[in-house]
């Protein structure tokens, strides 16, 4: 018996269950950091002897939590990419269990290493994720063994795909497409057949990265569209999917929701919050969303509430930068019960089990938000940004100045300035580019142009392009000369400039025209 089932089987204590996967969400913020706390400490000891360390922090072992945050400097990727990069287990305290890697600037992919341990967490994680998506109070468990999850995963060595194959050693889950299966399809296959394997199956619970969710909701009605016009069909679905098809054929409806009634959908991607309504309305379901990372793992989630994400206290150390320090030379931190609701911050991960990541600057900004349900509770998080130059697109590539100027550069076009800024359109994603064109260009032509410059570039662009199935950068032409009469300051920002700025741009481009 997988080892999980054990505490999902009938006859198991659900107040047990819920404590043991959702415990997280009635902790004090002093319960938080006490735990926190316990676990920085054994990290330290552990990674004490390793390489990388000696590197950051010298000789030094047994250093107190205060003292850690003294003495070792924040980090990023590039202070440990030549050793993980090239996977060099010595360097790291503790032989990996596998590697991953996970998409980077121009093309290139970071690896990263997980251990036994934190590989085993985050799947548990996975079954906290299920039950809170399924679950409609505290204490209500809809999770058990034998559930069907439809998923939409990449292929190895990406942290979803690995998470997907262990997920089954730890619980029993029946995974629609089975993993060895769905990572050899390329993405529109993997859809069409997660689809078909569904209709036949029935589906308890759905999860994948919001963007190929998105992708699969707009390919349901091409999949079904043989099964809705030819009654005969019917005969080889699963008895619900095949009764709920022809009881919603009357209204025409060709959502996913026609066909499955799940318990719950899960999804991760910086643009979750913004097609919140979409998959309500396409899956009769909110979606439960994730703030995770390659390097990090599970760091947050929503509980049954579906408001501010939760905090979750051992997947890593959670230090926060305010926003107003982060482009400080040496910004200082603050912990959890030290954030200000309503205030911005950076978070800053060390890792726990092993793992290599000391005081990581991961790049994203988040905003702290109050738990209004209990006294003294661990202050919740939105989503809001990148505190770096990258704009992420549809979770696939990821984009920065270096990339669009040269890509800008490819195409003939002059850079007087320019700006890139992530917008949302009738739930789409748009990469809106603003820039100096003269009335001889045609926007259209122009936009395939950039696009295919950046794919010359970065390869994950075009595979961004090809799985969303469509080119998301939007131009809004501007008249020459409009950039020169920013000031300098506007003149230096490139990627999704405040709104204040676009305010500007479109006074002055009104003024030239």
């Amino acid at each position: 018996m997988p080892k999980e089932d054990q505490f999902l089987r009938d006859g198991w204590s659900s107040a047990a269950a819920w404590t043991r996967y959702c415990g997280f969400i009635d902790l004090s913020v002093d319960q938080f950091c006490g735990i926190q706390q316990r676990l920085l400490t054994s990290q330290i000891e552990e990674v004490a002897g390793a390489f990388f360390y000696k590197k950051l922090v010298g000789d030094t072992k047994a250093l107190s939590i205060d003292e850690f945050r003294r003495t070792v400097p924040l980090t990023s990727y590039k202070d440990y990419a030549p050793y993980l990069q090239d996977g060099q287990s010595s360097a790291l305290p503790k032989e990996p269990r596998y590697w991953i890697h996970t998409s980077a600037v121009k093309g290139t992919f970071k690896r990263v290493p997980w251990t036994g341990r934190f590989h085993e967490l985050q799947c548990r994680n996975i079954i906290s994720a299920l039950i809170l998506s399924s679950a409609e109070g505290p204490g209500d468990l809809r999770v058990m063994p034998g559930c069907k999850l439809l998923n939409l995963i990449p292929e190895r060595p990406f942290a979803s795909a690995q998470l997907a194959f262990g997920l089954k050693d730890q619980f029993s889950v029946e995974l629609i497409p089975p993993p060895d299966t769905s990572e050899k399809l390329v993405f529109i296959k993997k859809i069409d057949t997660a689809i078909e394997l569904g209709l036949n199956s029935n589906v308890d619970f759905v999860i994948g990265m919001t963007s190929s969710l998105l992708k699969l909701s707009d390919r349901f009605p091409q999949v079904i569209q043989g099964v809705r016009l030819s009654p005969g069909a019917l005969v080889k679905l699963h008895p619900a999917v095949a009764w709920r098809l022809l009881w919603n054929r009357r209204d025409g409806s060709q959502l996913p929701k026609a066909a499955w009634k799940v318990k719950g959908i899960i999804g991760w991607g910086t643009d979750s919050d913004v097609f919140e309504r979409d998959f309500e309305r396409q899956w009769g379901k909110k979606l439960l969303q994730m703030y995770a990372s390659s390097e990090s793992g599970i760091m947050a989630m929503q509980d049954w509430r579906h408001g501010p994400l939760v905090f979750l206290p051992d997947s890593v150390f959670f230090e926060f930068i305010p926003q107003e320090s982060l482009n400080a030379s040496n910004p200082s931190t603050l912990l959890i019960n030290e954030v200000e609701v309503g205030k911005v911050y950076e978070p800053v991960i060390t890792s726990f089990y092993g793992m290599p990541f000391l005081r990581y600057r991961q790049g994203d900004l988040v905003k702290i938000v109050a738990d209004d349900s209990k006294e003294n509770g661990v202050p919740r998080m939105t989503f809001v940004g990148r505190a770096d130059d990258i704009i992420d697109a549809f979770g696939i590539a990821r984009l920065n100045t270096e990339v669009v100027s040269q890509a800008l550069d490819q195409s003939g076009l002059a850079q007087g300035g320019w700006f890139l800024r992530k917008e949302f359109n009738q739930g789409r994603v748009i990469l809106r580019l603003y820039i100096e064109l003269d009335s001889g260009n045609d926007v259209a032509t122009v936009e395939q142009r950039v696009s295919r410059a950046v794919k010359s570039i970065d390869r994950h662009w075009g595979e961004a392009v090809y799985t969303m199935g469509y080119n998301p950068i939007k131009i809004r032409a501007l008249p020459l000369g409009t950039f020169r009469r920013l000031g300098d300051d506007c003149a230096r920002v490139h990627m999704n400039p405040p709104d204040s700025m676009i305010k500007e741009i479109e006074r002055l481009a009104e003024e030239e025209s």
